[in-house]
């Protein structure tokens, strides 16, 4: 890694764990690109940070509990992506999620949301693409589309100069994106407004920058175009990011793309004098019999659990239990 890795402060206890643990010991060994490593685990630690907060405070005003650990799984999803997290950038977002509302499990979680510039950059990994452009049309601007036999076509006049972030959602008309391909071609995908008013409904990165959402929508239509057969992983890449975003969109808990190593948690020693909430958790495990239930419980007992001494031991006897007698064994 360049440069010395100096993290801020963690907010909360369960942060302050993955930050010692998962993010410095394990991440750096998922990040393939080369780059700056030290500069995307800071950037991460701060978006983790930013989440924490966000989702306890979401939790609050609805009285639910906050899942830590799907905040592990979208960092690890990130990492496994090869992108970097938060604004600075735009190639994805930890967004916190009030999911599951009129169910038992109702908690605060969180999502990986991909940005636009993320699609991108996984399209030129892919080496399919020589160049991708793209654009929002607003109101009073001159646009205009068509087709020919030599294909799509399009003219987008802009009636002035772009304030991106303080762009209304009710100013969208549509939105590009044009490509080329690197064994000769082009391509072109639009979105209009109806396709887009579901989608700027939506709050948290919709509701903050909708410009930017819009242009990923479209570069995300026009990826599912793209050749599936590429030269390396890289296609793969862009898939898995393709069906996680989807996901996102349903408002459902996103999928795992990589496994987190179970050597990177720690196991202190307190089977001697166990948590008094210990003979809780095995009686609740003893009668769990599908995945949704032992997130569930996972999820209840992170919140319960006193410091950093215990989410540990609390991880790594939920692991055993999965992995020994849990569900479905």
């Amino acid at each position: 890694m360049k440069g010395e890795l100096i993290l801020p402060p963690a907010a909360s206890k369960q942060t302050e764990t993955f930050f010692a643990n998962e993010l410095v010991k394990v991440i750096p060994g998922l990040i393939k690109e080369e780059g700056d490593k030290t500069a995307w685990l800071v950037s991460s630690a701060k978006e983790m940070n930013a989440w924490t907060r966000a989702a306890e405070a979401k939790a609050k005003d609805v009285n639910c509990i906050v899942s830590y650990n799907s905040l592990k799984q979208a960092v690890f999803n990130a990492a496994h992506l090869n992108l970097m997290l938060g604004t600075t950038l735009g190639q994805c977002y930890l967004v916190p999620m009030h999911l599951d509302k009129r169910k038992r499990s109702e908690r605060i979680e969180c999502q990986l949301w991909m940005g636009y510039e993320g699609f991108q950059l996984l399209g030129f990994r892919t080496g399919i693409l020589t160049s991708v452009h793209t654009d929002v049309v607003l109101d009073g601007d001159e646009f205009e589309r068509w087709t020919d036999e030599d294909g799509p076509h399009f003219r987008h006049v802009q009636a002035n100069e772009r304030a991106t972030l303080g762009v209304e959602p009710t100013a969208i008309q549509g939105a590009y994106c044009v490509y080329k391909l690197d064994k000769g071609g082009r391509g072109f995908e639009y979105v209009d407004r109806s396709q887009l008013a579901p989608l700027l409904r939506r709050g948290h990165v919709w509701k903050s920058n909708p410009y930017m959402m819009a242009r990923k929508t479209a570069v995300l239509r026009a990826a599912k175009n793209w050749p599936k057969h590429t030269r390396s992983s890289a296609g793969e890449l862009l898939k898995q990011a393709s069906y996680i975003d989807e996901q996102a969109d349903r408002d459902e808990t996103q999928d795992a793309l990589t496994q987190m190593p179970a050597e990177s948690l720690p196991t202190p020693d307190l089977n001697e004098n166990p948590p008094e909430w210990f003979g809780e958790l095995l009686e609740r495990l003893s009668v769990c019999d599908d995945q949704e239930e032992y997130n569930n419980i996972r999820d209840e007992f992170e919140e319960i659990a006193g410091n950093n001494e215990e989410l540990a031991f609390l991880e790594a006897q939920l692991k055993q239990w999965w992995h020994v007698e849990g569900p479905g064994e």
